[in-house]
C-alpha cells in the first residue's frame, strides 16, 4: 500500500485555518479521543483563502493540525469512508462570509512509522518522532486512513484514498510519503 499525505489544492503559504477555540476540547476530540464533540468548531481563514478561491479546494490545513474537510466532500464520502472517518459540523470563517465545513476524526490506526529508521528528539524526558519519519514499507490494517499508533498526529492515505478522491470532482492535492 502506498501512502500519501493531503494538502490544500489551494496553492498559497497563507492557505491555512486557525482554530478560534483556545481550550483544547475540540482538539483533545478531535485528535486524541478526549471527552465528547460539544461545541461547534469554528476556524478562522488567513488570508490564503478568499470567499472565491475557497471553492478551489474541498481541504483546508488548519492550526492546531486537524482534518477540515468541505460540505462538498463529505456529502460524496461519509458514508464509503464511515468505518474510517468520522465527521463533525464546523465553520470556516473568511472575512465577513461563514462556510460549512467538516472536522474529519480518524477512528483507525495502525504501524505507519518505521521506529527503527525513524529520528527523535526529547522534551522534558519524553521522546517524540522526528519529521518526516520514516514510513514501514508493508503497511495494512486499513482501506483508507489511518493514524500512527504511536503518534496521533501521523496520519497516512492510501493509494484507494487517493483513488476515490481522483475518481469525482474533489479537489485535495497529494503528496507521496514513500
Amino acid at each position: 500500500m502506498k501512502l500519501y499525505q493531503i494538502y490544500s489544492a489551494v496553492d498559497n503559504k497563507d492557505a491555512y485555518a486557525d482554530l478560534k477555540q483556545v481550550d483544547g476540547k475540540i482538539v483533545g476530540f478531535i485528535n486524541y479521543n478526549e471527552g465528547d464533540y460539544l461545541e461547534e468548531a469554528i476556524f478562522v481563514a488567513q488570508c490564503g483563502y478568499t470567499s472565491k478561491n475557497i471553492s478551489e479546494t474541498d481541504y483546508v490545513q488548519t492550526i492546531p493540525k486537524m482534518l477540515l474537510f468541505s460540505e462538498k466532500f463529505v456529502n460524496k464520502f461519509a458514508d464509503t469512508l464511515k468505518n474510517e472517518l468520522e465527521f463533525f459540523p464546523a465553520k470556516l470563517r473568511i472575512r465577513n462570509n461563514e462556510f460549512k465545513f467538516f472536522l474529519g476524526k480518524i477512528k483507525s490506526s495502525a504501524e505507519l512509522v518505521d521506529l527503527e529508521k525513524s529520528s527523535f528528539y526529547t522534551i522534558d524526558e519524553e521522546k517524540f518522532i522526528d519529521y518526516p519519519p520514516v514510513f514501514l514499507k508493508n503497511i495494512s490494517g486499513f482501506d483508507f486512513c489511518a493514524k500512527d499508533v504511536n503518534d496521533n498526529l501521523i496520519w497516512g492515505f492510501s493509494d484507494k484514498f487517493k483513488d476515490l478522491v481522483d475518481s469525482d470532482d474533489i479537489k485535495i492535492e497529494f503528496i507521496s510519503l514513500m
